[in-house]
């Protein structure tokens, strides 16, 4: 249990913080998949609007984030993951995602008085003294509630899942599944491994939703991130199920508040820093250094670290909550990028570029040259930013070089690990927060400083490699070099240029059908669904006329015609695919 002497004084006070919007819950209704169909059609025509008057990217970005926003649950993890993907977006556009807040909305504290009774089996005021009925924080999948209790007397988190969360997750990723294999059928964007993305998305949702788990993630990291000087609440097992998790209450300041006053009384939070003797600087550093050991040593890593799951505490320490998302490395996987991450302390750039490419999904048929060229020039590039003084630090750590990697692997087509995107995901998280500790933060001393640790870590559990360790993985190297050339220049079988063409053509039309197909949709929800639309109907313009001009026509004449349509799209769609399988695959060494 955290000690006394360790909790802060109060930042902000009660009346400061935002209230919470209670609202209604009730079960995933069929028509939902016409909310969410007419949202999205209502966000490609902003999209649209926005192409033709020449819009910013942050702002269509935004657009996105806010439509993901509406819709919470699993589309705010979806979002979370698209913002992983600066190999497929923009920069912008994905740090605008990386931004996806989750609505903080709360149900009835009646009902979450019953689930938490039903829970457990027992009434809550056999189990704690005082139970305050209004949620102090809240999201689309959980509320919390504080109590006290009962013998033991210590104050308790109770985190309670909102109703019908797991059937509003089975009923989106039903959507979601369906779209993904549409996109799918089109061969050009099979190296976009859609299906392993929608893996990722399951099985984080799974995780969050069962809080037996994290309750587990929070047993298995407290063991480790108490070596690094970090606080994890204690979990209470005996109250523990997969829809409630009663954990110890931190009385420490987040991170995200403490941004909001700096921002907005900087005068407040320095004197608030003082009383509470923490240095802004050393927990910028406590964090980072924490972090390279979570990904580099335990290979067990806090996969949320967004400025809502750290807690500041007296002294310049740091407490962790919300372990629903925990990421965890591959032995092999960690210890190539482990090498990565040494040859790019030592300057090896070279040699980075190729244990880079290593650690990547399948390799295409490439220029393995042109692409080490291209990786090298990024790696210089940020080498060469990090020794600048006065550079903020989003500017010089790992996170600002990512995104350009990230261009590269998609203009050769390369298939990215899962397990290098949530690293690097927490590092993007890490930036965001650093860069609010300590703008200044020198992120290559930090390197050269965890590597010296780690060294005198190994040292005193004498776990120090054999001398000729290195020489091993040196041989391993030139090992794997060719190996990774052999992967790079595999030869698929030739199509031929009329193929190609017939291909092209069929894929044209398969794309404006697609279109045609939404179009009439608009049109569909424009005649029968009013609230969907909002106020189209209101407006007077040349395309609401249009609109006005087209007869009615019968809802299951449009269902029949959206049948037809969806049907002719994948038979187009699977023939242009069979156009362009390789006719006689080339024999393979």
């Amino acid at each position: 249990m955290l000690k006394k002497s360790q909790c802060t004084t109060p930042l902000l006070q009660p009346s400061e913080k935002k209230a919470l919007q209670e609202v209604p819950v009730s079960k995933p209704q069929f028509w939902r998949i016409f909310f969410i169909l007419g949202r999205l059609l209502l966000l490609v025509l902003n999209f649209l609007r926005d192409i033709v008057l020449q819009g910013s990217e942050e702002g269509r970005a935004a657009k996105v984030r806010e439509f993901l926003e509406l819709l919470g649950g699993m589309w705010i993890k979806v979002g979370q993951i698209f913002a992983m993907r600066t190999d497929l977006f923009s920069l912008e556009f994905c740090r605008e995602l990386a931004k996806l807040q989750d609505r903080a909305m709360i149900f009835s504290p009646q009902l979450s008085m019953e689930i938490i009774e039903a829970q457990l089996g027992t009434s809550i005021d056999e189990v704690f003294d005082d139970f305050e009925l209004e949620p102090f924080a809240a999201a689309s999948l959980s509320q919390v509630h504080k109590a006290r209790r009962k013998q033991a007397g210590n104050w308790v988190v109770i985190k309670v899942q909102r109703p019908y969360a797991a059937e509003y997750f089975r009923y989106d990723f039903n959507l979601l599944n369906l779209a993904f294999n549409l996109l799918g059928q089109f061969k050009a964007l099979q190296y976009l491994r859609l299906d392993e993305m929608l893996q990722e998305i399951q099985a984080s949702m799974e995780e969050e939703l069962d809080y037996r788990l994290e309750a587990s993630n929070m047993l298995r990291l407290k063991q480790t991130l108490t070596d690094h000087g970090i606080y994890v609440p204690d979990v209470y097992l005996e109250f523990n199920t997969d829809r409630v998790l009663v954990m110890e209450f931190i009385d420490g300041v987040f991170v995200s508040d403490f941004n909001s006053v700096l921002r907005d009384d900087p005068k407040r939070v320095k004197h608030w820093l003082a009383e509470n003797n923490i240095d802004p600087c050393k927990v910028a550093q406590e964090l980072l250094q924490s972090a390279f050991r979570q990904l580099y040593e335990d290979l067990l890593f806090h996969g949320d670290l967004h400025s809502g799951n750290i807690i500041l505490l007296r002294n310049s320490k740091l407490a962790l909550i919300d372990f629903g998302s925990v990421g965890r490395l591959d032995p092999k996987f960690a210890a190539q990028y482990d090498q990565y991450f040494r040859a790019m302390a030592e300057g090896a750039f070279d040699k980075a570029a190729e244990l880079l490419l290593l650690t990547m999904g399948q390799l295409p048929p490439i220029d393995l040259v042109k692409v080490k060229r291209r990786i090298v020039r990024v790696l210089n590039k940020q080498a060469a930013r990090s020794m600048i003084k006065n550079l903020p630090y989003y500017e010089k750590s790992i996170g600002s070089s990512s995104a350009e990697l990230g261009q590269i692997m998609a203009e050769f087509k390369i298939g990215v690990n899962w397990q290098y995107l949530r690293m690097r995901r927490t590092f993007d998280t890490l930036d965001q927060n650093i860069s609010i500790l300590n703008p200044g933060f020198d992120f290559v001393a930090e390197i050269q400083m965890y590597l010296e640790g780690k060294f005198r870590r190994m040292k005193c559990k004498q776990i120090q490699q054999p001398p000729d360790m290195m020489q091993r993985i040196n041989d391993l190297y030139e090992l794997l070099t060719p190996a990774l050339t052999r992967r790079a220049f595999e030869f698929e079988g030739e199509v031929s240029l009329e193929s190609r063409l017939a291909a092209m053509v069929l894929q044209s039309i398969t794309l404006a059908m697609w279109l045609v197909l939404i179009l009439c949709f608009g049109i569909y929800l424009y005649q029968y669904h009013y609230s969907i639309v909002g106020n189209l109907h209101l407006t007077s313009n040349w395309f609401t006329h249009w609109l006005d001009s087209i007869p009615p026509i019968h809802p299951y004449a449009w269902y029949l015609l959206g049948s037809v349509m969806i049907v002719i799209i994948f038979r187009t769609s699977r023939f242009a695919s069979s156009l362009l399988e390789p006719v006689v695959p080339l024999p393979r060494d």
